[in-house]
């Protein structure tokens, strides 16, 4: 299971950042937004469950683009509430 969170912002968006563009238009719908019938989440399904897939550097690099991310991300924050 690979668990994305971004504070103050859409978790897709977490998760697309860690994924990158490829894998990203490889998921259904656009941006996280989408709504299947059955026959089309079962067609669907296979695709987003290869691109979801991760693991060992795969799942640690989008790991650490999610961490890093969000670091730089309430960094920014901190200086422009400054």
């Amino acid at each position: 299971m690979f668990v994305a969170v971004a504070r103050k912002a859409g978790p897709f968006s977490a998760l697309a950042y860690a994924l990158g563009p490829d894998a990203v238009l490889r998921l259904p719908g656009w941006f996280g937004d989408f709504l299947l019938d059955a026959e089309q989440v079962r067609a669907q399904l296979p695709a987003a469950e290869e691109t979801l897939a991760l693991t060992g550097a795969q799942r640690r690099d989008a790991v650490e683009l999610v961490l890093t991310r969000r670091t730089s991300t309430c960094a920014e924050k901190a200086v422009n509430e400054a």
